[in-house]
């Protein structure tokens, strides 16, 4: 307090962490990168198209920060990112998981095991390996460090499906 008054600090515990962000080109993940950016952390940025990280890129503040450009389906490449972005951040303090697919059919009938494959390849599969592999670092480190997964509770995957606005 300083004369009676109370202050904020949006950036405390936040400012100097090094923060793994996935989804980062839109969304929820977009803007959670602009957020950590502003309170002080230092942000690598995934997404899998270039254009996207490069524009968001321009609006952090602070700094260094990295975009990753990078297709989370195989399995096989989650190790070398996870390192990239520690070797790019010097380690890794959070891992944020905002990256999600959703295929969306007009009805339950018309979703293929192609659309079901892709989501589960993305929203779960990839996501369990990634914060494994963060926190084989994180362990490494020595000082621990958070996993923030954002998860859509219901399918959403046709129009009828009562969470989608439909029946």
């Amino acid at each position: 307090m300083k004369g009676g008054a109370t202050t904020f600090d949006l950036g405390a515990g936040i400012r100097g962490k090094r923060v793994l962000l996935t989804g980062a080109g839109g969304g929820i993940g977009r803007e959670v990168a602009l957020a950590y950016a502003g309170a002080g952390a230092y942000v690598a940025c995934v997404d899998l198209a270039q254009g996207p990280l490069d524009e968001l890129m321009a609006q952090m503040e602070g700094g260094p920060h990295l975009a990753l450009a990078h297709d989370l389906r195989p399995v096989a490449g989650i190790d070398g990112l996870v390192a990239q972005a520690a070797t790019g951040l010097g380690g890794i303090d959070v891992l944020v998981q905002a990256a999600a697919v959703l295929v969306r059919r007009p009805s339950v009938i018309d979703v293929t095991e192609a659309d079901w494959g892709i989501r589960h390849d993305i929203n779960l599969k990839s996501a369990f390996f990634r914060a494994q592999a963060a926190a084989r670092v994180m362990v490494a480190q020595g000082s621990g460090g958070r996993i923030i997964n954002f998860i859509r509770a219901r399918c959403g995957a046709c129009a009828d499906c009562p969470d989608a606005g439909g029946g």
